[in-house]
């Protein structure tokens, strides 16, 4: 890793939902949020929050 780049991974507070044509595919408010230096915030949703089922 270079120098000033980071990576952390936090507990969210907030509420993620993943839609796609208007099929809600995910929601938690358990999100795990991962920050690294020069890209966006991703998140991590623990498993029981997505449907698995329509990921087929």
């Amino acid at each position: 890793m270079t120098q000033g780049h980071t990576i952390t991974v936090e507990q969210g507070d907030e509420q993620v939902r993943v839609v796609r044509a208007g099929q809600v595919l995910a929601e938690s408010r358990r999100p795990l949020v991962l920050r690294e230096t020069g890209c966006p915030p991703r998140y991590y949703l623990p498993a029981e929050d997505v449907r698995l089922d329509l990921l087929t």
